[in-house]
């Protein structure tokens, strides 16, 4: 997905548990499921891309989302 959009990304998996440890070294965490604790990073439900509905607004939406976090990285 990053690669239709030209974003360099580099992607690690975690637990849920363990996501607000490392969620400050991220620019954004996307879960398999729902999520409702904040974190140092922008959060995403991607539970579409496992059951199929809905993906293509999922995908929109998260491109959108990708271009909006290279875009504010990169405006130095």
């Amino acid at each position: 997905m990053c690669n239709d959009i030209n974003i360099n990304a580099k992607i690690d998996k975690s637990t849920i548990n363990g996501a607000p440890a490392i969620a400050k070294n991220y620019d954004i965490a996307l879960f398999t499921a729902k999520y409702k604790k904040p974190l140092d990073c922008p959060i995403m439900c991607v539970t579409n891309f496992i059951t199929g509905i809905g993906l293509e607004e999922t995908k929109k939406e998260l491109k959108e989302v990708l271009k909006k976090l290279e875009k504010d990285i990169n405006k130095d």
